[in-house]
């Protein structure tokens, strides 16, 4: 799409995306989301805009706008920031493959052995993309945390119990991203990235793939329990990812130093608050909760601890075997990272 296309897509976007404020504001940005107008990712930015706003009494005005209803994809943040048609924009670096893969290469969802090693290569991976987002043009006012409820455990949830490593190569597993896939064929598990997740359900009940890894609050909304029977905890989730907020630089140019500092210290404040919120964990603990009463699903323990190192290790070997694919530049980011990790 051109330049002049996509500038006339998102004008009539936001020229529809809500009431004007009563008093004009200093400041008024349209944001996009990456994800669904109902996903908490994209009512996270509701809330920081709200903050925003109230914190500068209404000088500046942030309208949150989900990509997919102007008719692109999440993949297409980047350009679309370069473009300059889109002022601001929360980008997942995870979503970003296509056009920055360096923006991949942080540690992958069970990478880490322990959940608190996450607090270790946070920063560091959040300084590094700040790199990366710049060549795109792209001011980083904030990172947005680790999510409003977020889950911090991967579970395979599964026909059959599954108990330890042996067991899980005797069946057929999906698992959607390409690192996890690469680490669980070198552990001699069958594992696969088919079917695509809006056919999982389906599969799941013929047999066409006998178990799949997923949070269980997904779990939950996704009604895999009415297929399955059992979860079992398998990985620990890399919350750690540099999800931001970014702003093109020519409009953060234009941004006075008071608004500037209020923008990044909402963002902080709320980054502080998705950390507690990450240590408790509350919807995934009642997700699973309810997975073993309503859902009528068995709650196993987790695979024994050597096996969950040997999975961990698998992982960042498979993620290094990645980043050596990307070029010089990108492994020498992942090796900055990877000496944080000891599992």
């Amino acid at each position: 799409m051109s330049l002049r296309l996509i500038a006339a897509a998102v004008a009539l976007a936001v020229g529809f995306s809500g009431p004007v404020p009563a008093a004009a504001a200093d400041i008024n940005w349209t944001m996009g989301s990456l994800v669904g107008a109902n996903d908490d990712g994209t009512k996270m930015l509701e809330e920081y805009a709200k903050r925003v706003a109230d914190r500068t009494k209404g000088r500046v005005n942030i309208r949150v706008v989900p990509v997919t209803n102007l008719n692109f994809l999440p993949a297409d943040a980047l350009r679309l920031m370069k473009q300059r048609a889109m002022p601001a924009m929360h980008i997942y670096p995870t979503m970003m493959a296509r056009d920055e893969p360096r923006l991949t290469a942080f540690v992958p969802h069970g990478g880490l052995l322990r959940q608190e090693d996450n607090l270790k290569i946070a920063d560091l991976q959040y300084d590094l993309s700040k790199g990366i987002y710049k060549e795109w043009g792209i001011e980083v006012v904030t990172r947005t945390g680790f999510a409003l409820d977020p889950d911090t455990l991967l579970f395979v949830v599964s026909k059959n119990p599954m108990r330890t490593i042996d067991d899980l190569k005797k069946i057929k597993l999906r698992h959607g991203e390409p690192i996890g896939l690469a680490a669980w064929k070198s552990l001699g598990v069958s594992a696969q990235s088919s079917p695509p997740f809006s056919e999982l359900y389906l599969a799941l009940r013929t047999g066409v793939v006998d178990a799949t890894t997923l949070s269980a609050q997904y779990i939950r909304s996704t009604s895999l329990f009415e297929v399955t029977k059992y979860l079992t905890p398998v990985m620990n989730i890399t919350n750690a990812a540099p999800n931001i907020i970014g702003i093109h630089e020519s409009e953060w140019a234009k941004v006075p130093e008071d608004i500037k500092k209020i923008l990044r210290d909402v963002g902080d404040e709320m980054y502080v608050e998705s950390i507690a919120a990450w240590r408790l964990h509350k919807g995934e603990t009642e997700a699973v909760k309810w997975l073993a009463s309503e859902g009528k699903m068995q709650a196993l323990p987790a695979l024994p601890e050597d096996e969950l190192r040997q999975i961990a290790n698998a992982l960042i070997q498979a993620w290094l075997n990645r980043c050596k694919e990307l070029g010089n530049q990108v492994i020498e980011q992942c090796s900055q990272i990877a000496a944080h990790v000891k599992n």
